[in-house]
């Protein structure tokens, strides 16, 4: 399966999507929740327009159950003891940081490759909003 920039976004909005959902099941602060929700709409927002650009013959590759509960494992190792806005938020940034990277990378790859530009602009909107929320949630610490 050729991994092109689709298939890295959509693995990257699942694991966003489902590390946010995980964060808003054990926040205990209402205004940081809401931030997380708001999140979780975009994710939500950023999946649905992969799977309308996606071609029908397109097959784009999940992320899988044992990434999921590794991923589950290492949020409640690092919230066990703390699970203050402020530790969450550190986490998020630390995760957008990783993001932002990742998706310059990958956007660098699909210009060479002459990818859709509609799945270029995605993506750069997806980097935008990484960017933002990585600054908004600066404020927690």
């Amino acid at each position: 399966m050729e991994k092109n920039l689709l298939y890295f976004m959509l693995g990257n909005v699942e694991m966003g999507k489902f590390s946010t959902q995980s964060l808003v099941n054990i926040s205990n602060n209402m205004d940081f929740t809401k931030e997380l929700l708001q999140d979780l709409s975009q994710y939500e927002h950023l999946y649905n327009e992969i799977l309308k650009i996606k071609e029908p013959q397109e097959k784009l590759k999940h992320i899988s159950i044992l990434a999921k509960l590794m991923l589950k494992a290492d949020i409640h190792r690092s919230t066990f003891k703390d699970k203050s806005p402020k530790k969450m938020s550190e986490m998020l940034i630390k995760g957008f940081k990783i993001g932002i990277d990742d998706i310059d990378e990958n956007i660098s790859k699909a210009i060479k490759l002459n990818e859709k530009p509609e799945i270029i602009d995605l993506a750069k909107e997806y980097k935008k909003y990484m960017v933002k929320r990585m600054n908004d949630y600066k404020k927690y610490l």
